[in-house]
């Protein structure tokens, strides 16, 4: 009953977990920049586009990836363990879990 119970709060952190990852996910991951060096008449001479990746690029994809194992793994056994405390007679049904 005590790895059920740890199951349940493991359960209920990944998905604060995840939800930390989805906050990650911002329209930040790559900045755009664009530079123009003008001539003395005022008109442009050269354009330069910089694209650069913030850390949450890599970062948030993963952890998304990872908690959604986590949290699939969680309710997998949660549903399997309830299952057996279904259908077991009680006394064996705690042992089981």
């Amino acid at each position: 009953m005590f790895y059920f119970l740890l199951s349940v709060v493991c359960f209920v952190l990944d998905l604060i977990a995840f939800f930390i990852g989805v906050s990650f996910t911002q329209n930040e991951a790559s900045t755009f920049t664009e530079h123009a060096f003008l001539a003395g008449s005022g008109t442009v001479v050269e354009s330069i586009q910089d694209f650069a990746m913030t850390p949450y690029a890599y970062g948030a994809p993963i952890v998304l990836i990872m908690e959604s194992l986590f949290i699939t793994l969680s309710l997998w056994y949660i549903i399997w363990a309830t299952s057996y405390i279904i259908k077991l007679p009680s006394g064996f049904s705690g042992l089981v879990v």
